[in-house]
């Protein structure tokens, strides 16, 4: 019998003299059955794509987004970024007060009750800053889940411990403690270590409820006397990290990544806090650098 061409197939071309029909390139597409050339198919526009083959162009996801044209596949929003919406050309840097920690988030994670943030684009938890005591004023602070800033605790009847320290509440920190009827509160001035430390890890990889246990355990002091304040290191930062590498005095790596990490231990009053024993003669300053000193060793 005789042999008839037949009509291209959507999603494909068909040049003359062709034996089969020819996908339509990834980022590209056609609906129409008549094409001749690859040129013939359609770009996808700025919020969509199109795999090999399509007859249509689809709208990125939520979390998703394609910027230019003839785009193949959206691109996950990376962290501290978000889209809540399909057909996006950009994501948005994460809200105040809120973290957005994996690709492809598509609603932020407000900072949870006790920290607070006033910055834009936080990819992480530990990001978010613990309440904690002004050492200047001595005023406390509390902080309800996603806050911009920390509350001042209420002048009486309350106490307002820290996040830290904040055995009471459910979320610690997040609201002041009524002070129970007939009992009064006081505020006690402890002598704290801080030093810093640079650790040759990355933002994705550091945990930092982890690292503060595992502190807590090597210099026997109870993990909630230990706040630790994160902070990546720069490019500027690094350079510098590179020397104190060179002369010994830093533990990072050449590579590129790195956190700086500001502690903060308070020097417990209590015996058996791994120190000694106060009652024994020995000073708060001479536990506080006995302290130091594992921290130095460790």
């Amino acid at each position: 019998g005789e042999e008839r061409c037949v009509a291209c197939e959507p999603g494909s071309y068909c040049p003359e003299g062709a034996g089969a029909a020819l996908p339509c390139e990834k980022g590209s597409y056609s609906s129409t059955t008549n094409l001749t050339s690859r040129s013939e198919c359609t770009e996808t526009t700025a919020g969509h794509f199109a795999p090999t083959g399509s007859t249509v162009e689809t709208p990125c996801n939520p979390g998703t987004f394609a910027s230019g044209v003839s785009m193949g596949a959206c691109e996950l929003c990376v962290p501290g970024s978000y889209q809540p919406y399909a057909n996006s050309t950009a994501c948005i840097p994460c809200a105040v007060a809120s973290y957005c920690p994996s690709k492809g988030t598509t609603s932020p994670t407000p900072c949870p009750g006790g920290t607070y943030s006033n910055k834009t684009g936080l990819a992480y938890e530990w990001q978010c800053t613990s309440v904690e005591a002004d050492p200047m004023t001595n005023k406390t602070f509390y902080a309800p889940t996603g806050s911009r800033f920390p509350e001042e605790c209420p002048e009486s009847g309350f106490v307002c411990p820290g996040r830290a320290a904040d055995k009471t509440n459910e979320v610690p920190g997040s609201k002041p403690i009524p002070v129970v009827s007939g009992k009064t509160t006081e505020l006690e001035t402890v002598e704290v270590v801080e030093f810093d430390l640079e650790l040759d890890t990355s933002t994705e990889q550091f945990d930092q409820q982890d690292f503060v246990e595992r502190l807590a355990e090597e210099l026997g002091v109870f993990a909630s006397l230990i706040n630790a304040e994160v902070t990546p290191i720069d490019d500027r930062r690094r350079l510098a990290a590179e020397r104190r590498r060179l002369n010994g005095t830093s533990t990072l790596s050449s590579g590129g990544r790195g956190l700086k990490l500001e502690v903060t231990i308070q020097v417990s009053q209590e015996p058996d806090a791994g120190l000694g024993d106060p009652s024994s003669g020995s000073t708060l300053a001479e536990r506080a650098d006995k302290l130091q000193s594992l921290v130095n060793n460790a």
